[in-house]
């Protein structure tokens, strides 16, 4: 995929096709560079960290492959139907969902940006409400992983936290059995009917609802402190 104002940059056809005669049910994506070069640092630097085999526990946070970067084939491309049809639908998440609910894989190639992915006011991606892509993210995360915990813990007793509880139906809150968090205002109170815990206290599976690199580390020390596998034990949703 190529919007008509991104760029495309030399290796990339390349690089993908080389992928996907080795594996072509994957959906490929990659590294992308800014235009302008310093608009959203934080986003373009999320992306270069992952990697394939983390792709899976970060996918309900956010796209787990930037758009412009996709390459797939035919086939896969027929068999999921396409494009889910609308103006101001996240088309990205429902193809890499369905993907990922087929059973299809999602590789991430390193290395050298792919496109030079341009930013600016006025594109679709920024008229699409936080609360209408959680309630997307939330029903992939439902299908995908919930189907399998019959409980789990959520880290972030704040507005994120609360908002993914709203998000999830009504039998998926049924298996929330406590919130973790570290202020200390919060700690033993009750919330939603499920008690605040020190995150210290975690039993896995867990979601993480806290922003990332905005703690200085602290958040991402504590959650490295339990030795949790990301993608198993917990999964990412903010």
């Amino acid at each position: 995929f190529l919007d008509a104002d991104d760029i495309l940059l030399p290796e990339r056809i390349f690089r993908q096709v080389e992928v996907l005669r080795q594996d072509p049910d994957a959906i490929v994506g990659g590294n992308f560079e800014r235009i302008p070069e310093a608009a959203t640092p934080r986003y373009v630097e999320y992306h270069r960290r992952l990697r394939t085999e983390s792709l899976f526990a970060f996918a309900f946070r956010d796209a787990p492959l930037a758009m412009p970067t996709l390459a797939l084939t035919r086939a896969v491309w027929c068999s999921l139907g396409g494009f889910v049809p609308g103006i101001g639908v996240p088309e990205d998440l429902h193809l890499l969902y369905g993907h990922m609910g087929s059973g299809g894989r999602l590789i991430k190639l390193e290395g050298p940006a792919l496109v030079l992915y341009r930013y600016h006011e006025t594109q679709t991606s920024r008229k699409l409400h936080r609360h209408q892509l959680l309630q997307v993210r939330v029903r992939a995360f439902e299908q995908l992983v919930l189907c399998a915990w019959s409980t789990f813990m959520v880290w972030g007793a704040g507005r994120d936290g609360r908002a993914f509880f709203q998000a999830l139906s009504e039998q998926n809150r049924a298996k929330v059995t406590a919130w973790l968090d570290v202020d200390i205002r919060k700690i033993g109170r009750t919330l939603e009917g499920r008690p605040i815990l020190h995150f210290s206290q975690a039993q896995p599976p867990l979601v993480t609802c806290v922003a990332l690199d905005r703690t200085n580390g602290a958040f991402e020390g504590n959650l490295d402190s339990l030795n949790l596998r990301p993608g198993e034990d917990f999964f990412y949703l903010i």
